[in-house]
């Protein structure tokens, strides 16, 4: 292994960032799906819901759920309820969705708020939230890719782990009266 490219995700900033905008949050509804990658922050929020008796739980997990059950879950959360958007990208019928399964969930609860964990669905339908910074990642691997073919020697292995930021759609903060003095300082924005 020559190099390793990953990003940790922070749950807890995430969920602070939703009770800081949204104080009356008491439930939180989760969508991950049947990816390797859904069961990791599945496995993540659910660890983190253990130690926050505060705050309910729906988890909308793919590895269970087809969409149209997905999105049948989604309509039915109870009120004060922040959605968590993960990745929706497989079902559990191995049905293969690529941004179309957004905009299945988008209309079916339009008074929660969602946000999300990696910056899917952020631009069209989520808020924002604290997600890899992935700009920098392309630039990364294609060097790399060039010292391992071009430089004549091994290459130094490499273990990069992508920084975090906050990320918002100021669009739907325009659409949802967000005050933009509540967001973290050197936030960053879609569709300004």
């Amino acid at each position: 292994v020559v190099a390793c490219y990953a990003y940790e995700y922070d749950i807890d900033k995430t969920i602070r960032l939703i009770k800081r905008l949204y104080p009356k949050i008491n439930h939180l509804a989760f969508i991950s799906d049947n990816t390797y990658n859904g069961l990791i922050q599945w496995a993540l929020v659910n660890d983190y819901m253990q130690v926050s008796p505060e705050l309910k739980a729906t988890m909308i997990d793919g590895r269970k759920l087809s969409l149209d059950q997905a999105v049948d879950t989604l309509k039915n959360i109870p009120p004060n309820t922040a959605i968590l958007v993960g990745i929706w990208r497989i079902d559990n019928n191995n049905m293969a969705y690529i941004n179309n399964s957004v905009y299945a969930f988008t209309h079916v609860a339009p008074l929660a708020p969602a946000f999300s964990l990696t910056s899917s669905s952020i631009g069209y339908w989520s808020i924002g939230g604290y997600v890899p910074l992935y700009d920098d990642l392309v630039g990364r691997v294609g060097k790399k890719a060039h010292e391992i073919l071009h430089s004549g020697h091994p290459a130094e292995p490499e273990f990069y782990v992508l920084p975090m930021h906050y990320l918002f759609d100021h669009d739907k903060l325009e659409e949802l009266k967000v005050d933009l003095n509540e967001l973290p300082e050197k936030s960053d924005f879609l569709n300004r």
